[in-house]
């Protein structure tokens, strides 16, 4: 008895399990490859922004950035832009982006935690409902059945389950997977923006510095004001 035959016996359920393969599957592979080509910083590449920010060359280090397209650049990119703002915009609009990044990092993976879950649960329905619609035909029967074909009856509604688990199993084990490849993602670029954002708060005018200082010290002041009234 091949696949295609035990497929066909689990009954309608079956491809509503087919269509979670499906959807895990796809899910799975294009995450793959997005977070490996996150991962991927260019050699030098951070070396190069610093020696770009040293030499007080903003817009070549901006220029420098948006050559790639890799969440570690497009950070760096929106702190830069907001570098005449000081540092402190400097440091919101990266965090910004960083949480921007996440969030593009981490798509997809909602759906396939629901299909890991699902795929199984599906399978439980399609058994559940199988050995219904076999007690079902033994009451219309009269109870007149021998044990085999009350044993092929509950076999066949047992299938659902094993194509459910077959499914799900894997998706769960993915779904892990791609998420400790987040985290090491997720790491690797809050380091990175780190020590470029060092960088850039050594090298900010001292003017720069102070005027967000200020603009601060009055905002905290104002938060204050309104406490009190």
């Amino acid at each position: 008895m091949n696949l295609f035959s035990l497929f066909t016996k689990g009954g309608a359920v079956m491809y509503l399990i087919l269509l979670c393969s499906i959807i895990a599957l796809y899910i799975i592979v294009e995450r793959v490859m997005a977070l490996r080509r996150a991962r991927e910083i260019p050699g030098g590449f951070a070396r190069q922004l610093r020696d770009f920010i040293r030499q007080g060359d903003v817009k070549s280090a901006l220029l420098y950035a948006a050559r790639y397209d890799i969440p570690m650049a497009r950070v760096i990119k929106a702190g830069l832009a907001k570098i005449h703002r000081g540092y402190r915009r400097v440091q919101q609009a990266m965090e910004d982006q960083g949480r921007a990044e996440i969030g593009v990092l981490e798509r997809y993976m909602g759906v396939l935690a629901t299909v890991a879950g699902v795929a199984p649960l599906l399978g439980f329905l399609g058994t559940v409902i199988g050995i219904a619609i076999a007690f079902e035909e033994i009451a219309a029967q009269g109870g007149q059945v021998s044990a085999d074909v009350l044993a092929d009856g509950i076999s066949q509604a047992l299938y659902t389950t094993v194509f459910g688990l077959i499914v799900g199993i894997p998706a769960f084990a993915a779904y892990n997977y791609l998420n400790g490849m987040i985290r090491g993602v997720v790491g690797k670029l809050e380091n990175q923006a780190r020590e470029i954002f060092d960088v850039i708060e050594e090298e900010l005018p001292a003017e720069s510095r102070s005027k967000a200082s200020i603009s601060a010290a009055e905002t905290e002041l104002q938060n204050e004001r309104g406490k009190t009234l």
